[in-house]
């Protein structure tokens, strides 16, 4: 699964892995996807994802958070929602953590 493009297409928010290239324009997503492979001896047939979603906005955004948080549900993810401030950026930063297995 292209997690970055899933996110991008049903939110229809600009979604970047790791970071943009540029400065971006608010609201924004950021993915962290760290994978692991598991299987038999020569096959392998599991990816675990521990992803990591950021949500970037002015405000505190609960119509496009809803977005996210759908994706989440309808995938069956589990996730930990933690929010905060960056002073410095003048933004609202809400991260969404989770961890799956994708079979291949």
């Amino acid at each position: 699964m292209d997690i970055r493009a899933y996110i991008e297409e049903k939110t229809g928010l600009p979604t970047a892995e790791v970071a943009f290239p540029n400065e971006q324009k608010l609201p924004y997503v950021i993915i962290l996807d760290n994978t692991g492979e598991d299987g038999d001896d020569y096959h392998a047939q599991l990816l675990s994802h521990e992803l990591a979603v950021e949500f970037y906005a002015q405000r505190i955004d609960p119509r496009n958070e809803k977005k996210l948080e759908d994706i989440f549900k309808k995938q069956k993810w589990k996730v930990k929602k933690a929010r905060t401030w960056i002073k410095s950026e003048g933004m609202f930063e809400t991260i969404y953590e989770t961890n799956f297995i994708e079979k291949r």
